[in-house]
Protein backbone atom coordinates (compact mmCIF):
# COMPACT_ATOMS: atom_id res chain seq x y z
CA UNK A 1 0.00 0.00 0.00
CA UNK A 2 1.29 3.39 -0.84
CA UNK A 3 0.78 6.50 1.56
CA UNK A 4 -2.67 7.57 0.51
CA UNK A 5 -3.77 7.42 3.90
CA UNK A 6 -6.54 4.88 2.93
CA UNK A 7 -7.27 1.89 5.42
CA UNK A 8 -7.16 -1.50 4.18
CA UNK A 9 -9.86 -3.41 3.14
CA UNK A 10 -9.65 -5.77 5.80
CA UNK A 11 -7.96 -4.69 9.01
CA UNK A 12 -5.97 -7.66 11.53
CA UNK A 13 -5.44 -5.49 13.91
CA UNK A 14 -9.21 -4.52 14.29
CA UNK A 15 -10.38 -8.16 13.73
CA UNK A 16 -8.22 -9.04 16.88
CA UNK A 17 -9.48 -6.20 18.76
CA UNK A 18 -12.89 -7.00 18.35
CA UNK A 19 -12.64 -10.53 19.64
CA UNK A 20 -10.69 -9.65 22.37
CA UNK A 21 -13.29 -7.47 23.34
CA UNK A 22 -16.30 -9.76 22.55
CA UNK A 23 -13.95 -12.53 24.18
CA UNK A 24 -14.05 -10.63 27.03
CA UNK A 25 -17.30 -9.80 27.16
CA UNK A 26 -18.48 -13.35 27.01
CA UNK A 27 -15.96 -13.91 29.93
CA UNK A 28 -17.75 -11.13 32.26
CA UNK A 29 -21.01 -12.87 31.47
CA UNK A 30 -19.76 -15.90 32.51
CA UNK A 31 -18.30 -14.81 36.13
CA UNK A 32 -21.59 -14.03 37.40
CA UNK A 33 -22.49 -17.66 37.38
CA UNK A 34 -19.46 -18.28 39.93
CA UNK A 35 -19.96 -17.06 44.27
CA UNK A 36 -18.40 -15.36 46.42
CA UNK A 37 -14.97 -14.36 46.37
CA UNK A 38 -14.36 -16.91 43.80
CA UNK A 39 -16.42 -14.26 41.34
CA UNK A 40 -14.45 -11.47 42.08
CA UNK A 41 -11.23 -11.55 40.12
CA UNK A 42 -12.40 -12.92 37.13
CA UNK A 43 -15.35 -10.43 37.18
CA UNK A 44 -12.55 -7.90 37.89
CA UNK A 45 -10.21 -9.07 35.06
CA UNK A 46 -12.75 -9.05 32.48
CA UNK A 47 -13.93 -6.14 33.23
CA UNK A 48 -11.30 -4.10 32.80
CA UNK A 49 -9.98 -5.82 29.64
CA UNK A 50 -13.75 -5.12 28.21
CA UNK A 51 -12.80 -1.49 29.21
CA UNK A 52 -9.17 -1.46 27.60
CA UNK A 53 -10.36 -3.40 24.16
CA UNK A 54 -13.28 -0.89 24.19
CA UNK A 55 -10.64 2.15 24.32
CA UNK A 56 -8.27 0.39 21.72
CA UNK A 57 -11.29 -0.38 19.17
CA UNK A 58 -12.07 3.94 19.71
CA UNK A 59 -8.85 4.62 19.20
CA UNK A 60 -8.42 2.49 16.17
CA UNK A 61 -11.75 3.44 14.49
CA UNK A 62 -11.14 7.11 15.21
CA UNK A 63 -7.52 7.06 14.33
CA UNK A 64 -6.59 9.96 11.71
CA UNK A 65 -6.44 8.85 8.19
CA UNK A 66 -2.07 8.10 7.54
CA UNK A 67 -1.32 7.62 11.17
CA UNK A 68 -1.12 3.82 9.96
CA UNK A 69 2.20 4.87 8.41
CA UNK A 70 3.93 6.22 11.87
CA UNK A 71 4.24 9.69 10.08
CA UNK A 72 2.49 11.59 12.75
CA UNK A 73 1.81 11.78 16.60
CA UNK A 74 -1.30 11.09 17.71
CA UNK A 75 -2.92 14.96 17.19
CA UNK A 76 -2.24 14.39 13.21
CA UNK A 77 1.27 16.67 13.56
CA UNK A 78 4.75 15.60 12.47
CA UNK A 79 7.34 14.53 15.32
CA UNK A 80 8.84 16.85 16.82
CA UNK A 81 12.69 17.49 16.08
CA UNK A 82 14.71 15.54 18.99
CA UNK A 83 11.28 13.41 19.89
CA UNK A 84 11.84 10.29 21.42
CA UNK A 85 9.61 7.25 20.82
CA UNK A 86 9.28 4.22 22.28
CA UNK A 87 10.44 1.53 20.00
CA UNK A 88 8.62 -0.80 18.87
CA UNK A 89 9.11 -5.07 18.99
CA UNK A 90 8.22 -7.00 16.51
CA UNK A 91 5.65 -9.43 17.35
CA UNK A 92 8.19 -12.37 17.07
CA UNK A 93 10.16 -11.28 19.04
CA UNK A 94 7.44 -10.33 21.57
CA UNK A 95 6.59 -14.28 21.52
CA UNK A 96 9.97 -15.68 22.12
CA UNK A 97 10.40 -13.24 25.03
CA UNK A 98 6.97 -14.58 26.64
CA UNK A 99 7.64 -18.24 26.02
CA UNK A 100 11.56 -17.38 27.59
CA UNK A 101 9.92 -15.82 30.50
CA UNK A 102 7.11 -19.05 30.80
CA UNK A 103 10.42 -21.14 30.54
CA UNK A 104 12.03 -19.17 33.34
CA UNK A 105 9.31 -19.59 35.52
CA UNK A 106 9.44 -23.14 35.10
CA UNK A 107 12.63 -23.13 36.46
CA UNK A 108 13.10 -20.57 38.61
CA UNK A 109 9.55 -19.55 39.92
CA UNK A 110 7.08 -16.97 39.78
CA UNK A 111 9.20 -14.27 41.51
CA UNK A 112 12.70 -14.14 40.19
CA UNK A 113 11.48 -14.97 36.49
CA UNK A 114 8.92 -11.82 37.21
CA UNK A 115 11.46 -9.60 38.09
CA UNK A 116 14.13 -10.42 35.34
CA UNK A 117 11.47 -10.36 32.92
CA UNK A 118 9.91 -6.80 33.99
CA UNK A 119 13.71 -5.38 34.21
CA UNK A 120 14.37 -7.09 30.24
CA UNK A 121 10.87 -5.49 29.16
CA UNK A 122 11.60 -1.69 30.88
CA UNK A 123 14.89 -1.73 28.68
CA UNK A 124 13.47 -3.15 25.19
CA UNK A 125 11.35 -0.45 25.69
CA UNK A 126 13.45 2.40 25.93
CA UNK A 127 14.11 2.79 29.62
CA UNK A 128 17.37 3.89 29.73
CA UNK A 129 18.09 4.61 33.15
CA UNK A 130 19.38 1.23 35.09
CA UNK A 131 18.20 2.65 39.04
CA UNK A 132 14.27 3.54 37.16
CA UNK A 133 14.30 0.11 35.29
CA UNK A 134 15.26 -1.74 38.87
CA UNK A 135 12.52 0.34 40.87
CA UNK A 136 9.93 -0.86 38.35
CA UNK A 137 10.70 -4.34 37.91
CA UNK A 138 11.38 -4.80 42.27
CA UNK A 139 8.69 -2.36 42.47
CA UNK A 140 5.63 -4.42 40.14
CA UNK A 141 6.87 -8.17 41.05
CA UNK A 142 6.65 -7.17 44.75
CA UNK A 143 2.78 -5.48 44.14
CA UNK A 144 2.34 -9.27 41.96
CA UNK A 145 3.31 -11.51 44.52
CA UNK A 146 1.32 -9.51 47.28
CA UNK A 147 -1.18 -9.31 45.17
CA UNK A 148 -1.72 -12.87 43.89
CA UNK A 149 -0.29 -14.44 47.15
CA UNK A 150 -1.75 -12.89 50.29
CA UNK A 151 -5.05 -11.01 48.18
CA UNK A 152 -6.53 -13.54 45.99
CA UNK A 153 -4.42 -17.07 47.51
CA UNK A 154 -3.78 -17.93 44.78
CA UNK A 155 -0.46 -20.24 44.84
CA UNK A 156 2.39 -18.64 42.64
CA UNK A 157 5.02 -21.32 41.00
CA UNK A 158 8.27 -22.09 43.04
CA UNK A 159 10.17 -23.52 39.78
CA UNK A 160 12.01 -26.30 39.59
CA UNK A 161 15.03 -24.91 41.83
CA UNK A 162 12.53 -23.80 44.35
CA UNK A 163 11.21 -27.75 44.24
CA UNK A 164 14.88 -28.69 45.12
CA UNK A 165 15.57 -26.58 47.75
CA UNK A 166 11.94 -27.73 49.22
CA UNK A 167 9.64 -24.88 48.96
Amino acid sequence: MGKTGARPAFDLELVFLTGVAAFMAVFLSQSFSYTGLASKFPRLVSAIGLVLSAYALAGKIRAPRGSETGESTAAGGPEPEGARSVPRIPWYLFVLFLLGYLALIVMVGFGPATLVALGLLGRLLGMRRWGLVALFAVTSTVVLMLMFGWLFHTPLPVGLVGKLLGR
